[in-house]
């Protein structure tokens, strides 16, 4: 898979696929996060779509819920990155979440913690 640097201390790769996946060296950065599907707040009911606006969210950026038996790791879906001060993806409430915890990660793994509340 080839590499290469790019502006701003990033790195660039290219998948199988030939897409083309920004990694960065960044934490990612949750300015907010909200329920869409309710239209505002920072809880929600399993299937319920969060929308995150931030920085550093890339392909490959994740959202961690707490369960009764552990973590659940969902994968951010409709990443968008057209700005770079103001990225956002969305991710459903999964089954099985609970009030607790939740982190956001990205590609290299840097993770950021906010509290959710299951409806």
């Amino acid at each position: 898979q080839p590499t290469g640097n790019v502006g701003g201390g990033g790195e660039i790769g290219v998948n199988g696929l030939n897409n083309v996946e920004t990694r960065t060296a960044a934490a990612p950065v949750v300015t907010n996060y909200v329920n869409t599907t309710l239209g505002s707040g920072r809880s929600g009911s399993v299937g319920n779509t969060l929308t995150f606006t931030g920085k550093n969210f890339v392909l490959g950026s994740t959202v961690e819920f707490q369960s009764a038996s552990g973590a659940i790791v969902v994968a951010a879906q409709n990443v968008n990155t057209t700005n770079p001060d103001a990225n956002t993806f969305t991710v459903a409430v999964p089954a099985g979440a609970v009030s607790g915890p939740l982190a956001v990660t990205n590609n290299v793994g840097a993770r950021r913690t906010f509290t959710f509340t299951l409806l």
